[in-house]
């Protein structure tokens, strides 16, 4: 009898072990598609475009994005290529090496 309470006792153990792991997979399945739901709405109520970021800078258009914050005339479009340019090791070194560069965006801030 003893041998036979430890093994329905084991084989309790193990489904609530397996009960756990799917109510856990479940949970971060839920918390990933409210997360993602969440930037949506976020991203809607700014009228931000998520393309906006998915998208590569070319390296022209990384100098004319250098050129416009340093000289201040850089509008909140430009303002988002240019955080999506300086994710890029290469682009953000050449803007921290242009002078005034990062002393203009700092002032823009």
């Amino acid at each position: 009898r003893d041998d036979m309470s430890e093994l329905s006792i084991q084989r309790s153990e193990e489904s609530r072990s397996e009960v756990r792991s799917v109510v856990q997979r479940a949970h971060e399945v839920k918390h990933e598609s409210r997360s993602k739901k969440r930037l949506e709405a976020q991203s809607r109520r700014r009228k931000m475009d998520l393309s906006e970021y998915t998208e590569e800078v070319s390296e022209k258009e990384n100098k004319t994005l250098i050129n416009l914050c340093k000289s201040g005339k850089i509008s909140v479009d430009q303002l988002k290529r240019l955080s999506k340019a300086l994710t890029m090791k290469n682009y953000c070194e050449q803007f921290l090496h242009e002078d005034g560069c990062l002393h203009a965006l700092v002032g823009l801030i």
